[in-house]
């Protein structure tokens, strides 16, 4: 559950997760799509610390 919720919060697309062997394209250009969909200019960032 790691690699998708680190696309869904930013800072690391699914394109550079794959290439990292953290992810795999099943079909053809999916990664690109699913980079898309889920990718976020901003970086995380929490406001206060714990």
């Amino acid at each position: 559950m790691r690699t998708p919720a680190c696309a869904y919060l930013g800072g690391v697309s699914l394109t550079t997760l794959a290439r990292a062997g953290r992810a795999d394209e099943l079909r053809s250009r999916t990664l690109a799509r699913a980079s898309s969909a889920f990718g976020n200019e901003t970086a995380p960032w929490l406001p206060h610390s714990f």
